[in-house]
């Protein structure tokens, strides 16, 4: 995991910061955020694994993952 980070750190994103003007890098920062509030938190390794199931599933897994973490971080405050 950390290796994959540290290629898009040092291979990936130089390269998008080089060929995408401000603006563009700024409106794909949008879409990623956005993007990542419907991700799930957490893996979920029994789970199909086609874009289809990630489209529809990924979305509910998410609300469930931030509830548990918010549970957690309630508990553990």
């Amino acid at each position: 995991m950390l290796e994959r980070a540290a290629k898009e750190e040092t291979m990936e994103f130089p390269g998008l910061r080089a060929g995408i003007e401000a603006h563009g890098l700024a409106k794909a920062l949008k879409l990623f955020e956005s993007a990542k509030k419907m991700t799930p938190t957490h893996p979920h390794p029994g789970a199909l694994s086609t874009t289809a199931a990630n489209l529809v599933l990924g979305p509910a897994a998410a609300i469930i993952d931030r509830a548990r973490d918010t549970a957690a971080q309630a508990k553990s405050a």
